[in-house]
């Protein structure tokens, strides 16, 4: 199964993961092919993100709001101050849980409705009720389960295998000339699942590893 070889291929790594008030919790194995996982963060300021390859839906349990926030490339500090409960996907595995592509997605916030209109009308208002993290974790892999889209793409699949197998070390045409496609098939099909350009996955994937 090709997301469980690219999972396995790189498991993105975040910064500070093991900092005082911020979790991870891996989940189900149905789901490890396509979550990274799932992780909580208590109201503490001054948090360094680095570019983990992964786009994430992130819940503010304190005042009840949701948005989802696409692949980072920079790394940045953030400053929140509440409680939060996230569920970080792989940066080509988002796009199989969303209404809409993930163009222009790079480094963006965006309310729900824009890319995961079903999640924001079913899952997102039990999440509000649920009481403890293991409730939350389990309604989550409910819905996700049941509502994973194959519409995934055979030619940015293979292409982003490249990419790691090659570490990152490598350029866009190099990675067309391998696949016998254009600059710009490639191009658009890694911003229509990913939000990134063959370029920037590269550089990414050579960062984490």
């Amino acid at each position: 199964m090709i997301y469980q070889r690219l999972s396995d291929a790189l498991i993105p790594i975040t910064a500070q993961p093991f900092r005082s008030g911020y979790r991870e919790y891996s989940p189900c194995k149905a789901l490890k092919p396509y979550i990274r996982c799932f992780w909580t963060s208590v109201a503490q300021g001054g948090r360094l993100i680095i570019p983990d390859l992964c786009a994430d839906i992130i819940f503010d349990t304190g005042n009840d709001k949701a948005f989802f926030c696409g692949v980072s490339d920079e790394a940045f500090v953030s400053h929140r101050q509440t409680e939060t409960f996230g569920i970080r996907f792989y940066s080509w595995t988002a796009a199989l849980f969303a209404e809409d592509s993930m163009r222009k997605t790079l480094n963006g916030g965006f309310e729900l409705n824009g890319h995961f209109r079903k999640l924001e009308k079913e899952l997102a208002p039990k999440l509000t009720y649920a009481k403890t993290v293991k409730e939350r974790i389990a309604l989550s892999e409910k819905f996700l389960i049941s509502n994973l889209h194959e519409r995934h793409c055979g030619l940015f699949l293979n292409a982003l295998g490249e990419i790691m197998t090659l570490h990152g070390i490598c350029t866009a045409e190099n990675i067309s000339k391998i696949l016998h496609i254009s600059n710009r098939q490639l191009e658009r099909v890694f911003s229509e699942y990913s939000g990134l350009t063959p370029k920037k996955a590269a550089m990414l994937i050579r960062y984490q590893y």
